[in-house]
């Protein structure tokens, strides 16, 4: 099943607000579809799409500011009827306790199991680290591609009166759409730079985003996804260097454990281009460049 939303943010308004729009806009720059009703759905009474929306949804996040329960002893409350359906379609349901939150004694039956989800206390002096616990938690998260993996990105730089030279890093992906880039590896395992930044995963591509851990050096990776999941990807390489001189390369994403089977002159093929000094001139990849790639022979031996 194809979901419209992967998480539906369930607050109450009052204390919860800030947190449940701060939560929704951390996760749409990772990538993630997020349902976030600010008035519309919420403006008179409730309304039947939501309990639709909760259904198509893997995740529910509840905000629960202090007393965000004590109103669900009413039926008709919106925040019970969203947790009861949530609950009753067995959504993966994690609760968000803020400062001074207590749970009630005396939760409405329908809602009982509610306190026995684990859940994450969110400190706002360490959101942060807060909301990494929240990711680790998603189930969405398992619905990627790149989810606890490690890939070798390779390209080639075609520098005039210069040998071409093929560079390979390694990007290594988490379960929560965070990356690390080990630039430029070396033969002993050592690499030159490293890298820190997030993955945004959309239906046709991959878009990765990177700072340098010691410099104002940045790095924009753009993959194209194949109509198959063949576990590898063509895209481009941008890089922002810290004098500010641009850099752009073709570049193609292979799984480490399959990189020595690559055709190694179709590989070179495959990321050829003629920037005479690495930037400036437009970089495009070529369908004949993409069909190489995804084709069967890339793996094969010359």
């Amino acid at each position: 099943m194809n979901h419209k939303y992967d998480i539906f943010v369930s607050y109450r308004r009052e204390g919860g607000e800030a947190l449940a729009c701060l939560l929704t806009e951390k996760l749409r720059q990772l990538g993630y579809t997020v349902f976030y009703d600010v008035e519309s759905l919420r403006s008179g009474k409730f309304n039947d799409k939501l309990l639709d929306v909760i259904d198509e949804c893997n995740d529910v996040l509840v905000v629960l500011p202090q007393h965000a329960l004590d109103r669900c002893i009413n039926p008709d409350d919106w925040v019970r009827k969203e947790l009861a359906q949530s609950l009753k379609a067995n959504k993966n349901i994690v609760p968000i306790m803020m400062r001074n939150f207590e749970w009630p004694l005396n939760l409405p039956d329908d809602l009982k199991e509610l306190a026995n989800y684990n859940g994450v206390s969110a400190n706002m002096e360490y959101f942060d680290a807060t909301f990494e616990k929240i990711l680790s938690m998603l189930k969405s998260a398992k619905n990627r591609l790149l989810i606890n993996d490690e890939f070798n990105l390779v390209y080639y730089s075609f520098a005039p009166y210069v040998k071409d030279r093929l560079v390979i890093s390694k990007l290594i992906f988490d379960g929560n759409a965070h990356v690390n880039l080990l630039s430029n590896l070396k033969s002993d395992g050592s690499y030159e730079y490293q890298y820190h930044g997030t993955a945004l995963e959309t239906e046709s591509n991959i878009y990765i985003s990177l700072s340098n851990d010691i410099s104002t050096e940045k790095v924009n990776i753009t993959l194209l996804k194949s109509a198959g999941n063949l576990g590898r990807y063509i895209g481009l390489l941008n890089a922002l260097s810290p004098t500010m001189i641009p850099v752009c390369f073709k570049c193609v994403c292979v799984r480490t454990n399959d990189f020595d089977k690559i055709n190694k002159d179709m590989l070179k093929m495959v990321l050829h281009h003629d920037n005479k000094e690495w930037n400036q001139d437009l970089m495009t990849i070529e369908s004949m460049q993409v069909n190489m790639f995804y084709s069967d022979y890339f793996f094969s031996t010359p």
